[in-house]
This record gives C-alpha cells, structure tokens and sequence, in this order.
C-alpha cells in the first residue's frame, strides 16, 4: 500500500533498520563540522608566561612573554589583547583572542550548526543530520577548549528509487519512529526536514551544512536536478540547503517527472509539491512519466507552450478554456495575467462563464483604459475591469441580454456603466418606497387606533420623527432611520380633538413596549408621568396589539371599554 506510514521502533529494532547504513568516517565528519565554527585563539597569562590554545585544531602552547628571540607573528599573540583579531600559527586559521579571565562561562560564545552527512551504497543515498555544538568555559582546561565539536543525532533517511525511509526520535516518549514513502507524495506523504526550531504552529525549518556530496552524484538519484532546481551549477560539500530532504523524497516517487520539470525551469510546480504537498493536478499529472501525457497536450500543444516562453500555471488555464471549447492562447492568457492577482483569476471566471476568449477582453479593457467618449474610465486597465465587472453585475440585476455581445462588452463602457447605476439606483428606490409603502400600511393595521379621546399613530416619515423630537425636545430625532428600516417602531400618543400637536412619544419593539416619553422627558418641574394622564388607554392599547390588533368589518380597533378616571377613582 502507498502512503506515509508511521512505525515505533526500540533501539534494539532501530539498530537492525539502519544496519545497512554505511559507517560514517567520525574524523572526516568532526574535521568537517569543525569548519563551519568560529576560530578563537583562547590566552591565559600566569607568571611571565601565555598559554595559547586554537579552537579550530585544538593546539595548545604555552609561550614565555617576552621571548629573547621572537618574530612578528610570535610577538604579536604573547602580546595581542582581548578580542584583537589574529590567525592561528599552526592551522592558519584566522580569528580572535579571547582571554579566558574575560569569557566566564561562555555562554556568548556557544555556537550550534546542523549539518547533513550523505553517503552512497549500491546506488541508494543516505543522510543523516546532527546538531552539532561547541560550549566554552573559563574553567576547561586547554585540551576541552580544543576539543572537536559534540554531535547530537536528529534524522536518518535512505532514498531509492520508490520508496524513501526516515528515522527519527519521538520527543514524548524517547522512542524511535520510522517514517516511510512509498508510492505517492502528497499532503500527507512525505519526510521532514531534519532539523526544525520552533514549536506546534510556530516552528520552522532550519538550513543545513552539507558535506558528502560526490554520494549523491554517486546514488540512482544523481539525475534529480536539485542543483538545476537551486540554480547552481553543482552541489559540493558545504552547501547550505533547506529542502534537500524533501526534494529527494519527492524524487524517489517521482524521478523522470521531477528530473524533467526541473530541467524545463518549472521550479514553481516543484516548490507547491515539496513545500505545501500541492500537486497542481490541473496542469500536470504527478504519476505519468511522459511529459506530454502528464501535461495532456497534443504535440502541437506542447511545441506552441515551449514556442510562447510562458509560466506553466497558465496550461491549467489554457486546458480549462480547450474543455469550455473557448479559443484561447497562451500570449493571450499571460497578457491577461499581467493583471493583479485577484483580478487575473476573478477575469478568467468571468471569461469562462460568458464565453469570452481572453484575448478579446484584453484588446476591450485596452480600447476602454482612458477617455472613450468624453467619460473618463481609468488609466489603469485593472481599474477598467473593475468598472467592467460592475456593469456586469449590474446587467446582471436590471435583466439585460448578457449573451449579446453587444451588452456584454459595450463599446461606450463608461456611460453604460453610469447609465446602469443611475437605473438601478431608481430601481432601488422604486423598490424602498414601496416597500416603505407596505411597511407603513402593516404598521397601520397593527398600531393605529383611537381610545376614549386619546389617538396612537405610527410615524410615516422620517421628517416626522425629527419634528417630532424638535417639539417635544428629545432624542427621538435620532431613531429615525431606524423607524423607517424597521428595526423598531415610533408612535405618537395624541389628544383627539388636536391630532397634530405633540403630546407623548413610544417607541416599540414589536408588541413590547421599550419606552414613552414627553417634554423634556418630564425632566422639568410638575411634569406628570405619562401613565399618570393616559395609563388606561396605553393598557387598554398594548393589550389590543398582543391579542393581534383585532378590528371590526369597519376597520375600528376592537378595544375593550374603558371607565372614567374619576369613576375608576371613586
């Protein structure tokens, strides 16, 4: 079965796993790890005499200060201060003093480098990659601060051709795990990079140091085209690398196809595959060895692709258009891709949706960029097809013809564009009136009545609220637009015998009622509460609308009787 496969391994399993790793050459690996540090040449004074040691080949020496007989480059390390530069006299190694009184416990000076060690058996590419560490101390003796660098372990893969296998240590449990790949690479089939910093959503990968490379050219996967993939012209030892790893696990299960791709400077489908595990099936098929057939073009097809120079995204465009039966070029499909990206895509859509060649829309959005007709469209063409799309849309909503051409691409897009507008704006208000209309007749039937001599009417206008708060001097005014969306519900409460003066005001949330008010918010000295003048009739009135606003065939409320204040009183 193909995948990504996960394997728990004990140390002893681990060790049968990777017998057939070769040896690694520990004073090869050590030299060459070593190289990558930093050279200090670490002093220490004691009694007329410096004790002189390299970090870089671990040489130690202790000189007499002053010497009778002594040359320059003697002279100058006896003598040299903390942190002046100087090369080391046995390896040649540049650096600086360090005078070990000043590091204490070094921690300024500690270095960590990853690196990858790859090797080669009967055709088949080992790495294996290690955090390699340097620590400095003021109380190491001299041999300690010349030691080589300390190793810590963190991946091991074997790549051959379809499969590749990675060992790793889980950190929860200190157990071992064998990730392997065989027969596909996507989005959850491939090896990680050996070294990663970070934790959860946060971590990332680091770049490595690679040494051993003649192993990879030695290895079935010479062919891969990492190095034409980097744009370098080979991989040598001490390459910084960053997804070698998953490169190579996408090689094995993808040889030809990843040798070819890489050759035809197509790094971008490369770089989906490797770094998102997005195979970009639209343009190529991964499995096919052939490029023609993997890409689904016809020889001409091909040739005409190669001829036009072009990024190989846009054969996943031009394959789109073949299947809708649109004609389509790939000159044509990179002009329109000159457009910003959003817009690009949104005019791809809206060519296959209206059948529209691409090229034709080019030409049109560049006859349109400007002046047409003394309305000015805009300099830009990604502009133009912004105000292109909106007529579109607005086409769309006033019911125009959109399979006429003529419609479609008007040749005065400008003033269609603003013809459209204004139309549609009349239509829109059209629409609000008439549905302020309906609003205004339901709240009629639910709200309107007459009680005893008191008359509750829903406002009608906007202008009504405002004058409303104008009279009364409150915040009404400001429920308004509020009132006329219908997000609430503005009454005036008003004396019979004189409708239009102002008396109370209730706002209403459906059949609750939030509040009512009247002047001043019967702030000002011997203001009544407005229960206390019409606490029957409101009663009497909010119980009407929760029963359903019930009226007789004559259209008058159907509202119980209410007894005089005084006889309630007496």
């Amino acid at each position: 079965m193909g995948g990504r496969n996960y394997t728990y391994l004990t140390e002893k399993q681990l060790d049968g796993e990777m017998a057939d790793f070769p040896p690694l050459d520990t004073k090869r690996c050590e030299r060459e790890a070593n190289s990558l540090f930093k050279t200090w040449l670490f002093v220490k004074d004691t009694r007329g005499m410096r004790e002189i040691t390299c970090s870089s080949c671990g040489h130690s020496e202790k000189l007499l200060t002053p010497m009778r007989i002594m040359d320059e480059q003697w002279a100058y390390l006896v003598t040299a201060g903390h942190d002046q530069p100087a090369t080391c006299p046995w390896c040649g190694a540049g650096g600086r003093i360090k005078e070990r009184r000043y590091i204490r416990n070094g921690v300024k000076l500690t270095e960590y480098h990853p690196v990858l060690f790859l090797q080669e058996k009967d055709g088949v590419l080992y790495a294996q990659g290690f955090w390699t560490r340097k620590l400095y101390d003021n109380q190491m003796d001299a041999a300690q601060l010349g030691q080589p660098p300390l190793f810590m372990e963190t991946e091991a893969c074997r790549f051959q051709i379809g499969r590749a296998d990675g060992y790793t240590r889980s950190s929860w449990d200190g157990r071992y795990i064998r990730t392997t790949v065989e027969g596909n690479y996507g989005r959850n089939h491939w090896l990680r990079e050996a070294f990663t910093s970070g934790i959860g959503y946060y971590s990332g990968f680091e770049a490595y140091t690679v040494f051993g490379s003649e192993a990879y050219y030695r290895s079935a996967l010479r062919y891969c085209g990492y190095e034409i993939f980097r744009g370098r012209p080979k991989l040598t030892d001490g390459t910084i690398c960053g997804d070698l790893i998953r490169y190579l696990t996408a090689a094995t299960q993808y040889p030809q196809q990843i040798e070819r791709i890489a050759k035809a400077g197509w790094r971008g489908l490369i770089d989906d595959l490797i770094y998102q595990r997005k195979k970009n099936l639209a343009i190529l098929k991964w499995e096919e060895p052939d490029l023609k057939k993997s890409l689904g073009l016809s020889g001409e097809e091909l040739k005409t692709f190669r001829d036009a120079k072009c990024s190989p995204y846009l054969i996943g465009e031009y394959k789109k258009f073949r299947k809708a039966g649109i004609p389509a070029s790939y000159e044509d499909l990179r002009r329109l891709n000159e457009m910003p990206w959003g817009s690009y895509h949104e005019a791809l859509k809206l060519c296959l949706h209206h059948g529209i060649r691409p090229g034709r829309l080019v030409r049109y959005l560049e006859e349109h960029t400007g002046t047409v007709n003394s309305i000015a469209v805009s300099k830009y063409r990604y502009e133009t097809f912004q105000i292109w799309k909106d007529w579109l849309d607005m086409a769309g909503k006033l019911g125009y013809d959109l399979q006429n051409e003529t419609v479609l691409l008007p040749k005065e897009l400008g003033r269609k564009h603003d013809e459209a507008a204004e139309e549609l704006n009349r239509r829109t208000l059209r629409e609000e009136r008439k549905a302020q209309a309906a609003r205004i007749k339901e709240r009629r039937k639910k709200y309107a009545a007459e009680i005893n001599s008191f008359v509750f009417r829903p406002a009608e206008s906007s202008r009504e609220i405002v004058a409303e708060g104008k009279a009364l001097q409150h915040c009404v005014g400001g429920y308004a637009e509020r009132h006329m969306a219908g997000k609430l519900t503005i009454v005036f409460l008003r004396r019979a015998e004189n409708p239009e003066a102002s008396l109370y005001t209730i706002e209403m949330q459906g059949t609750v009622l939030i509040q009512i008010h009247g002047f001043k918010n019967e702030r000002m000295p011997g203001s009544k509460n407005p229960r206390e003048v019409v606490g029957p009739e409101l009663d009497a009135w909010l119980a009407w609308i929760k029963r359903g606003s019930k009226r007789d065939k004559q259209g008058n409320p159907i509202v119980p009787a209410i007894k005089d204040k005084e006889e309630k009183t007496a």
